[in-house]
């Protein structure tokens, strides 16, 4: 924070070499910039929480027991003030005042305000001083009122802050904010009978984060996909996305998820990325392949599927699709958490057989498209066929690599619904390509290369990225999009209703 600094430089309290010392303590740790003062033992917390009342032309209160309300106390549950470090002070005739940690957290402002139903005023207190208070009104907490972190790597203040959330919230900012700053290319969950070890990796280079204990485990975890737009159901591999706000820009992490009997791995890495294309004219295919999701997205009813390995990049091309739609002046229903992106009429469906009855009440409303995520199960599918043979248009994706894999899935749901070959408009494959990092992009000899090719077909150079602060050490830096559309017409309903191997129908095409 500039305006700190400068403000404690300017009373001298500080010093530049002191402003440096925890500018690179900031960095490194990912604390903001008074708790990277605190922590180097240059200033005390009295100091900033001083500072920043003036900054912000906010009361600076000193509390304990006498300047207390209980009344007010009882307006905030006791999760709620540890959550955001702060203490109720006084309520009257609506009007709640709260001494709180971090008065510019607006997230915790506005949850007071939606508990306690009153006005929120806001004073700054001592961290200190209000965690007595919470022991005093609240009552010294359980182990089972904390999450259960340990690490050597943050600061002990932030420790605090991430144990008072159980529900892990805190936990996952700060960790992603972490992998960021200090440039990881990974951050990584690993269980174990006792605790969850926390290792975060550099290149070659792993290091120890820090621990969790298992017991609060499971609510991160559904923290974690609910924010991810991670489906847990079934034990399937999860792939979800975060955007983090850290070092004054906004990065976006990859989020992947492995259930291994009782146990759920995490691993967190930055995202190798650029914007998906939000229209179909700003795709990267042929100006065909083109023409063909237009006609798709024209069609008046039947089913289209989009398949990619990653659910973003499928969900993506659906959007891509839906403004064609909207542009043609349908009405667009959306299903499931991933379409935050789509600006239109949206609804965080269930999973499983859930689903279903999502789609049947969407229906109901008589859209002229359905977009579901995936559709996984036999009632959800049954459900949306319904809403086909109805004169709906049904978007929906599939987990598949490319377009081979995408038609032998679409082959096997023919075998299970007969009708369905003749009811199907086309398909789409996306595939997104990570592009080399040109900072730390070198030519490789063939044989350090661990890929293969068919004789004849090897590439006359090969190039590799050992990974660079550029790239936060992944070796990539940027990522294209290629798509692939086909129309179905009857030849390939013929193929697809006597069950034709994807081969065959991808040698009609």
């Amino acid at each position: 924070m500039a305006n700190l600094g400068e403000f404690l430089v300017n009373l001298n309290i500080i010093n530049d070499e002191n402003v440096e010392a925890a500018l690179k303590e900031q960095k490194r740790t990912g604390v903001r910039f008074g708790e990277a003062l605190v922590s180097l033992g240059i200033v005390r917390q009295e100091d900033i929480d001083w500072a920043l009342s003036n900054l912000l032309d906010l009361p600076y209160v000193r509390i304990n027991t006498e300047t207390i309300d209980p009344a007010a106390v009882r307006l905030v549950p006791a999760s709620v003030a540890r959550r955001y470090s702060l203490i109720p002070l006084v309520h009257n005739e609506g009007d709640l005042t709260i001494a709180i940690v971090d008065p510019l957290n607006k997230e915790g402002i506005a949850e007071v305000e939606s508990v306690s139903g009153c006005s929120v005023s806001v004073s700054m207190g001592l961290v200190r001083e209000i965690k007595e208070m919470q022991d005093h009104f609240y009552g010294v907490p359980s182990e089972e009122d904390f999450i259960g972190f340990t690490s050597s790597c943050l600061i002990q203040e932030t420790a605090d802050e991430i144990n008072a959330d159980i529900t892990g919230v805190r936990l996952l900012e700060h960790l992603c904010s972490y992998t960021i700053d200090e440039g990881l290319s990974s951050l990584s969950f690993k269980p174990s009978k006792d605790h969850i070890t926390l290792s975060g990796r550099r290149g070659d280079e792993s290091r120890f984060i820090g621990r969790l204990s298992i017991s609060r485990y499971g609510d991160f975890i559904s923290t974690l996909s609910d924010r991810a737009g991670i489906n847990m159901a079934g034990g399937i591999p999860g792939h979800g996305s975060l955007w983090v706000s850290a070092g004054g820009s906004n990065s976006r992490l990859d989020v992947f998820v492995l259930q291994t009997g009782p146990w759920v791995h995490v691993t967190l890495k930055p995202a190798v990325s650029s914007l998906f294309p939000g229209t179909i004219f700003e795709l990267e295919t042929s100006e065909s392949h083109k023409e063909t999701l237009r006609s798709m997205s024209s069609s008046r009813s039947g089913m289209v599927f989009f398949s990619s390995r990653s659910q973003s990049e499928r969900l993506r091309l659906i959007g891509s699709c839906l403004r064609e739609c909207s542009g043609h002046g349908k009405d667009v229903i959306t299903l499931g958490r991933g379409f935050w992106f789509y600006n239109g009429v949206k609804a965080n469906a269930g999973e499983g057989n859930d689903l279903g009855l999502w789609i049947e009440a969407a229906s109901q409303h008589e859209p002229d498209v359905i977009a579901v995520g995936d559709i996984q199960d036999t009632h959800s599918f049954s459900a949306a066929f319904d809403c086909v043979l109805g004169d709906r248009l049904i978007f929906t994706g599939l987990p598949a690599q490319d377009m081979r894999a995408a038609l032998t899935q679409i082959s096997y749901l023919s075998r299970r619904f007969p009708m369905l070959p003749w009811y199907i408009i086309g398909a789409a494959a996306c595939s997104g390509v990570r592009m080399l990092c040109p900072e730390c992009k070198e030519q490789a000899h063939p044989h350090r290369v661990p890929v293969k090719y068919p004789k004849g077909t090897e590439p006359e150079v090969f190039f590799k990225a050992n990974g660079c602060p550029a790239c936060h050490n992944t070796g990539y830096l940027n990522k294209r999009y290629l798509v692939e559309a086909v129309m179905f017409d009857d030849t390939v309903a013929n193929l697809l209703g006597r069950s034709a191997p994807a081969g065959e129908i991808m040698d009609y095409r």
